[in-house]
């Protein structure tokens, strides 16, 4: 079910369903990328070619997407949500991303797939307003793409853990 998690309009959150008989799958379809570090990410595949499989991508479009997209076209009431690009990040302690916005899209989404400490949720800023929103593993973040977010640094060192997760970018179409 999708909600309002936020006296900002537009920011929901969406739990998946057995999101514990997914994680390990996921998991371990992440791990047969290449390691492949970028800035301040210890793995990811933004980067890397679109002809480069990656199965997790297929396993979370098949097994997770498609209900999340139809509970978003049924708490929205648009037409259809069109998917731009999926990419997942793998945060080792110490690892972060500074803040930054997703262009050509409506919404970013950010399926936290292993999310050890709550510190580490993903962090979101409107003007001089900074918001952490009360997402858990398992969960979907979704917000507007042009709002500023990043993924902290600070509590991350200090819990030795790991943060996984799938973003992917979304479009609306509506009804007018």
């Amino acid at each position: 079910m999708i909600k309002n998690i936020s006296e900002t309009p537009y920011v929901y959150s969406y739990t998946v369903p057995d999101h514990k008989g997914h994680k390990e799958n996921i998991i371990e379809l992440i791990k047969k990328i290449p390691h492949n570090p970028y800035e301040t990410v210890s793995h990811q595949d933004y980067n890397l070619p679109n002809t480069m499989k990656r199965e997790y991508k297929n396993y979370f479009l098949k097994n997770i997407f498609l209900k999340f997209k139809e509970d978003f076209i049924d708490h929205t009431k648009a037409i259809d949500l069109g998917l731009h690009n999926i990419w997942f990040q793998w945060y080792d302690p110490g690892a972060s991303h500074v803040w930054h916005i997703h262009g050509a899209c409506h919404f970013t989404n950010v399926y936290y797939v292993h999310l050890p400490d709550t510190s580490l949720k993903t962090e979101l800023r409107f003007g001089d307003k900074k918001i952490v929103s009360p997402i858990e593993e398992g969960q979907i973040l979704t917000f507007p793409s042009f709002v500023s977010h990043r993924s902290p640094v600070k509590c991350n060192i200090a819990s030795g853990l790991s943060r996984v997760i799938i973003s992917f970018n979304t479009s609306i179409n509506m009804k007018l």
